[in-house]
């Protein structure tokens, strides 16, 4: 048996790293769920029975930027986990490469 099949394998990510790579994936997935709101937003129509201003759009604009943000932190959506876990494997793969010698 290989010991190598049994341990985990080496991470090319140190710690400072991994944490600066999970706080820009989730960003980036704030980001994402930010656009996806605002889009949202411009289907429905505006109701005139309150009238509609400037101060009620910024109102709206941030709201949607700190639900996003709650969102992504929690990992409503999963995207952050998703792309975290792709590049990791990337840089696994990579390093994996760099050891035993590949050119990839």
């Amino acid at each position: 048996m290989r010991i190598d099949s049994v341990m985990p394998a080496q991470t090319a990510i140190n710690s400072k790293d991994d944490k600066q790579l999970k706080k820009a994936c989730q960003d980036f997935e704030a980001i994402f769920t930010g656009f996806l709101l605002k889009a949202m937003r411009k289907t429905v129509q505006k109701s005139e029975l309150f009238g509609s201003n400037q101060e009620e759009d910024m109102f709206r604009d941030m709201m949607d930027d700190e639900i996003a943000k709650s969102s992504s932190q929690r990992g409503s959506m999963g995207i952050a986990d998703l792309l975290y876990k792709q590049l990791t494997a990337d840089a696994d793969r990579k390093l994996h490469n760099e050891t035993r010698g590949g050119t990839r």
